[in-house]
């Protein structure tokens, strides 16, 4: 960690559509470690195909818009979550963004390339991810760690200094790394906590179930119930849920009927219509609901 650094320049690329404009900044981090910060401003939903820019590992931690905001990888779709970051491979292929409502979405990426995998290898070897990683490229991987507050903070600095600044100080930079080494520790810290990650079988039945909670929103099973259909234990079910989408069963069902009901309410239809239509059999209830998600009422969509 102990690298010689100078300034590093912040290159700014916009680009402005009928539906939304983007802003990135991006800047080299040295030894192999790259950074940018994106905002987007959507004029209405958007489906957003996407192929990163630098191949290697990413690190993504979306800041603005989470809460309306879901991605598609490796054909595993999980909504985001503040507080979170995302670690996956650009080499693997395309992924999907799905920006539910009009706004801004903002995030921070790292890139993390060849020479800063082997400088970090003491802490990278051990992961799981890392070790499926270096064995095939173009496997699809994917993992995500909650943020400890320093670290929130740090992400928060890099992206506000990206924004305001035309060159990067050799004291941001070496934050900017720092704080990408830190995430990489929460990954390893989790790993230590959790034991081996689950085998695929175990990811796929996870993602079956989950799929059959988007398929049966209006009549959800029970997590016994869900756990019977896909074969499951239901407290292995239930963990599974928490490491794969960083939610529970529950909250998964709810993140699943919000995003369609407000699908329904932009087509037009009435709140009670909708409510019905995604398992509620109380409109209060589901109004309540509704705004706890997106902080507006069902009625003003």
């Amino acid at each position: 960690m102990k690298d010689k650094l100078s300034s590093a320049k912040v290159i700014q690329t916009c680009v402005d559509t009928q539906t939304m404009s983007v802003i990135s900044r991006y800047a080299s981090l040295g030894n192999g470690l790259d950074c940018i910060v994106g905002d987007i401003r959507t004029r209405a939903s958007e489906n957003i195909p996407l192929q990163e820019p630098i191949k290697g590992l990413v690190i993504f931690i979306p800041t603005s818009g989470v809460s309306n905001g879901r991605m598609n990888i490796y054909n595993v779709e999980l909504s985001l979550a503040a507080g979170y970051a995302y670690i996956y491979s650009s080499d693997a292929g395309p992924y999907t963004m799905f920006l539910e409502d009009c706004g801004t979405y903002s995030g921070l990426k790292f890139y993390l390339r060849d020479e800063v995998l082997e400088r970090w290898s003491e802490k990278l070897g051990e992961l799981h991810i890392f070790q499926r990683y270096i064995s095939d490229r173009t496997m699809p991987i994917f993992t995500q760690v909650e943020l400890t507050t320093s670290v929130a903070e740090g992400a928060v600095r890099t992206i506000e200094e990206m924004r305001s600044l035309d060159h990067l100080c050799p004291n941001s930079l070496a934050h900017a790394r720092s704080t990408a080494y830190r995430i990489v520790e929460l990954v390893h810290d989790k790993q230590n906590r959790v034991g081996a990650e689950e085998p695929s079988t175990l990811l796929i039945k996870i993602r079956a179930a989950d799929n059959y909670l988007r398929d049966h929103i209006q009549s959800a099973p029970s997590v016994l119930e869900l756990a019977s259909i896909i074969g499951l234990n239901h407290m292995t079910m239930k963990r599974g849920f928490n490491r794969v989408y960083g939610m529970s069963v529950y909250g998964r069902l709810r993140t699943h009927r919000m995003q369609k009901a407000s699908t329904l309410l932009r087509n037009g239809e009435k709140v009670s219509y909708v409510a019905s239509t995604v398992g509620y059999a109380n409109p209060s209830k589901f109004s309540a609901a509704f705004k706890r998600m997106y902080g507006i009422s069902p009625s003003k969509i």
